[in-house]
Formats: C-alpha cells, sequence, structure tokens
C-alpha cells in the first residue's frame, strides 16, 4: 500500500515537471515570434503613371499633374502606362475624356492628344460650341494668344448715315463679346507652349447664339482681339463674382452688345466732325399720322412744339 502511493506520488511530480517544461517552451516561442521582425513586403519592379492630384473631364493635362507609382506585379495591366516606355511629357496637352480620381492610373484610352479624331470636342465645356475665326499679325495680337487664353472680339464697320446733303460714311468699333476662351490657335490647342507664332485662324469657345452671332459679324466688318488679363477684375461686369473663371454669372462668356458697347469715329479722331448736336430727323408717315424720327427715336408731341 505504502508503495503504490509513493508511485503515485512519483508519476504526479513526472507529470507537472513535464507540464512546466513544455510550458516553458511554448512561452519562449510565442516570445521569439513576436519579437522577431516581419518579413519585407515584396519589392514592387514596375511603376506606372498616375494620377496626382483629381482631374476632371476635359483637363488639358499638364506634366506636374502626373507622378510615377510602383504597382506590383499581380495587379499589373496590359493597358497601364510603364516607366521607361513613355514620360509625362508626353502627355502635355492632351485632355481627359474621363474623370479621373487622384491615384488613379493614367491610360490612353482615357486620354485624347491634340491632333486625333474627337480631340476639339474633348476640349470644349458642356453646352458650348467652337467657332474659328480669321485673323492676321494685327488682329491677332502679333502671335501672343495662346490657348487657354481669354480675349474680347471687337467688331470695326463702315456705317452710311444719310445727311441733309449726300450720304456720310462713318466708321465704329464696338466689342460683341468678352471674356471667351481661346481653345485653338490654327492646328494647336496644346497650351503648354510658349513660343509666339503668328497665326491665321483662332477658335473661340461660344454659346450656340454667340455662334450665331460671330458668324454674323465676321460679314460686317472687320474682327479684332483683344487680350485680357488673367488678373481677374470683379469691377468689370463681365466677370460675375460667384465663380473662377472669369466668366459672367452663369459660366460662360458674356455678350456684350446687349449693354450697346461702341465707340464712333469722332471720338477716336478730333479731326472727324461728330454729327450736329440735333442729330438727324426723319418724318415717318402712318397713314394719316407723322411721326418725327429723331436718331433712330420717336419724338414726343412737346419736343416737336418747342421748335
Amino acid at each position: 500500500m505504502r508503495t503504490r502511493v509513493i508511485l503515485l506520488i512519483l508519476v504526479a511530480f513526472g507529470a507537472a515537471l513535464g507540464t512546466v517544461y513544455f510550458a516553458r517552451n511554448w512561452m519562449e516561442a510565442q516570445r521569439a515570434a513576436m519579437t522577431q521582425a516581419p518579413p519585407p513586403p515584396p519589392s514592387a519592379k514596375n511603376e506606372i503613371l498616375v494620377a496626382k492630384e483629381d482631374l476632371p473631364a476635359g483637363t488639358l493635362l499638364k506634366p506636374e499633374q502626373l507622378r510615377w507609382q510602383a504597382w506590383p506585379d499581380s495587379g499589373l495591366a496590359s493597358t497601364y502606362i510603364l516607366k521607361g516606355k513613355k514620360t509625362p511629357e508626353d502627355f502635355a496637352g492632351a485632355v481627359i475624356r474621363e474623370g479621373v480620381a487622384a491615384g488613379q492610373p493614367i491610360l490612353e484610352s482615357l486620354v485624347v492628344k491634340p491632333g486625333e479624331s474627337g480631340f476639339l470636342a474633348a476640349v470644349l465645356a458642356p453646352d458650348t460650341r467652337a467657332i474659328s475665326v480669321s485673323i492676321n499679325a494685327t488682329t491677332g495680337i502679333s502671335g501672343f494668344v495662346f490657348p487657354g487664353d481669354r480675349v474680347d472680339v471687337i467688331l470695326t464697320q463702315n456705317i452710311k448715315e444719310r445727311g441733309e446733303n449726300d450720304q456720310a460714311v462713318r466708321r465704329a468699333s464696338e466689342t460683341v463679346l468678352t471674356n471667351v476662351r481661346v481653345i485653338a490657335v490654327d492646328q494647336s490647342a496644346n497650351d503648354q507652349t510658349d513660343k509666339p507664332a503668328v497665326a491665321k485662324n483662332i477658335t473661340l469657345e461660344v454659346t450656340p447664339k454667340q455662334a450665331e452671332i460671330v458668324t454674323l459679324v465676321s460679314e460686317i466688318g472687320k474682327l479684332s482681339l483683344s487680350l485680357r488679363s488673367i488678373v481677374r477684375d470683379d469691377s468689370d461686369p463681365a466677370n460675375g463674382k460667384d465663380n473662377d473663371n472669369n466668366n459672367n454669372k452663369d459660366g460662360k462668356p458674356t455678350l456684350v452688345a446687349e449693354r450697346h458697347t461702341y465707340t464712333m469715329d469722332s471720338e477716336a479722331s478730333v479731326l472727324l466732325t461728330p454729327p450736329p448736336a440735333g442729330g438727324n430727323a426723319v418724318n415717318v408717315l402712318h397713314g394719316a399720322k407723322a411721326e418725327t424720327l429723331k436718331n433712330g427715336q420717336a419724338e414726343t408731341p412737346d419736343a416737336r412744339s418747342d421748335r
């Protein structure tokens, strides 16, 4: 009986020692696993071209808007642009077809380059049209107008006025459009160039109504461009206060003809005699009723009785 008790005690003591031994070994293994540095992630050998910032549709790309991003082989698509094959400068002046978020890969299908089909349509803002006007070194500001600039369109025309004895020809200059964006100079829509060149045609971004006006005034007289400053002036009625695009309040080029902004030849040259102070009066008969028009406006009965 005594021998059996001794054997049980020895077995229990051996089990306790074994438990302590295995427990210590397990704790040391866990401690070693925790202190061991994690393995470094697999290095990406490829770098692809991505957007450095959000690029809305219609954005004219600049090299500083793009950057290279390391990309794992497992996620590399054949449509991605790899470093070494192209540079960000290769996409200067291209237009984003669809909006690209920051960090998103740049694909050839997402951009359209100058000269490619659909480029001009991609440059235009929604609900606008493109129309070209002929210019020369004088009317085109000696080649210092580039895509992205904003200009005023000035019409110079001859106006015939019937005087008492003969018909006089007057000359007048009128600003018909202001704050219009230039989207192309001749065949180039690249706003990254800084070399002036005398162009023959300028393409403007206008509304459908303004496209009709430009077409009409091109037949009336000679068109000239006036380059606007890139510094916004809120005191200019053509600039709305609710936007940052140097447009009017609805974000579109401003039609100045509604404000009747013009300059007559007598205002520009002191040698030209302005019309008489009284103006030209024309009698118009409406059946048995006579009406006097003075400078295109009807006179009141009181005004006629004073003479």
